[in-house]
């Protein structure tokens, strides 16, 4: 009978620990599949932001000359109060825990990629505050409104656009990881 209690204890113990380890990959795939999803959102958003600057920016882009920009270059572009980059689905892998699950190199390659989104969505909250202190009266030297009225027309656009190589890389990460566990893929029901 000592026996019997014994062997069900630990088939239910075993049973249970395959069925969490289980549900445990099953996660982990599902949230990296929705952060393929994110980045793809997030980089054709970038791509379009790109496309939409006038040619003598992009060219400097494309050579990686973006930071001597001048005055008038950047007078060309209007302000810019973007929405934030989606950061939803990262933010939920990391709160799992699942992220300890992450080859190196795909964790090193998404943790730069939405650190720069995080910059990039938190120079835009600072372009909309900048914007109300425009709105209002201000005792602002001519200096100083310039420099705001550059970022402005600069700020967000120009710090999300360099990341676009990283959303690549890390979607080719994401591919190779998801291929390397197709063995984890959920049956359909």
């Amino acid at each position: 009978m000592l026996i019997s209690v014994v062997t069900g204890s630990i088939l239910t113990l075993a049973g249970a620990t395959l069925l969490d380890r289980k549900r445990r990959i099953l996660r982990y795939r599902a949230l990296l599949i929705t952060i393929q999803k994110e980045i793809i959102r997030n980089r054709d958003r970038i791509m379009k932001e790109k496309e939409s600057l006038p040619s003598e920016i992009k060219a400097k882009f494309e050579t990686g000359d973006f930071l001597a920009l001048t005055e008038q270059e950047i007078r060309l572009l209007a302000w810019s109060f973007p929405k934030p980059y989606e950061v939803q689905a990262w933010s939920a892998f990391v709160s799992s825990g699942l992220v300890s699950l992450l080859p190196n190199n795909l964790s090193e390659c998404l943790t730069k990629l939405y650190d720069g989104l995080f910059s990039a969505n938190f120079l835009g909250s600072l372009s909309a505050s900048f914007f109300q202190i425009f709105a209002g009266p201000t005792r602002l030297d001519m200096e100083t409104q310039k420099n705001m009225d550059l970022f402005l027309r600069t700020g967000v656009r120009m710090s999300a656009i360099p990341y676009l190589e990283k959303c690549d890389a890390c979607l080719l990460l994401i591919e190779e990881e998801l291929r390397r566990r197709k063995w984890w893929k959920p049956s359909r029901c």
